[in-house]
């Protein structure tokens, strides 16, 4: 999960309307100057895929959130080769539920939030950079989104 993204207004290409994801992802091969997009399924009869200039590591430098599930290192999730099992996709507007196993306040960042979350075994794990709030979730927990974020190749299975 990469989520709460200020994306700056100058990144972005334009805004289309697709059936899904995968138009999204169409739609910025044809954009010489698109590197990722952004696909929302929160939106309907309008303009729901953003075309951005920018990758998904730059684009990871302005979330406030971030999050992965046990056994996918985040780092190898941002990662876009094509053996590495997300590819460069994730998911933002993310809702969770289900039963928290730990709250960690003052966790210094995402790293330290991830091996907290492996330490104790927990399911899916979310750091909140604004107030520096690791929360881990055991494996009851669910996981409703409404973005998909991507690169400008692939196919995202995370």
């Amino acid at each position: 999960t990469m989520d709460v993204c200020d994306v700056p207004t100058d990144t972005i290409i334009t805004s289309v309307t697709t059936e899904n994801w995968y138009g999204c992802q169409v739609f910025c091969e044809i954009y010489s100057t698109c590197n990722s997009f952004i696909f929302s399924n929160a939106t309907s009869n309008t303009e729901n895929c953003q075309l951005l200039t920018t990758d998904v590591v730059e684009l990871l430098s302005t979330c406030k959130q971030i999050g992965s599930s046990k056994g996918v290192s985040f780092e190898k999730c941002i990662d876009q080769s094509p053996v590495e099992k997300c590819k460069g996709f994730s998911y933002a507007g993310c809702s969770f539920s289900g039963e928290v196993m730990e709250i960690l306040p003052n966790m210094p960042d995402r790293v330290s939030c991830e091996q907290a979350s492996n330490l104790l075994g927990a399911a899916y794990w979310t750091y909140h950079l604004d107030n520096l709030i690791c929360t881990l979730y055991r494996e009851n927990f669910e996981r409703s989104c409404t973005m998909k974020r991507g690169p400008k190749k692939g196919m995202g299975n995370c």
